[in-house]
């Protein structure tokens, strides 16, 4: 087939296989979103580095929200108030590993509300690894 055509054939049949949802499908999307607004996200943290880390939530309006402490070598659950993931939906977790001069931190991480995140606190302590958490 002659190439100038094969683009707009593939397209035709690309948009051709598109369906649009149906007001059953966006019922259900809609009822989730209504059904989680008022759920907090929250954060599972390991803390594999050999201190003890304070973990703070950090919209991007940047003031940082202080979720909790947790102890070297171990895994705590960390709710994210939801007044912190109300203004933008992205949040910067950062944790500050005690008797430190320095902080490490995830970046920005978009989380609606709900939302489940598993953070971990690498023993190098060059950074927070953030991944969604199985449900």
């Amino acid at each position: 087939m002659l190439p100038f055509l094969m683009i707009p054939l593939a397209l035709a049949l690309g948009m051709a296989t598109h369906h649009p949802a149906t007001p059953a499908e966006r019922a259900t999307t809609d009822s989730a979103a209504v059904a989680n607004r008022d759920a907090p996200v929250t954060i599972q943290f390991d803390n594999q580095a050999w201190d003890m880390a304070t973990v703070y939530a950090v919209p991007q309006n940047g003031v940082a929200v202080r979720l909790g402490q947790v102890n070297a070598g171990s895994t705590a659950r960390l709710v994210v108030p939801r007044n912190v993931v109300s203004s933008s939906g992205l949040i910067n977790i950062v944790a500050v590993p005690f008797a430190r001069r320095f902080s490490t931190g995830s970046g920005p991480v978009a989380v609606m509300p709900g939302d489940a995140l598993k953070a971990t606190l690498s023993p190098t302590e060059n950074g927070v690894w953030v991944v969604p958490a199985a449900r």
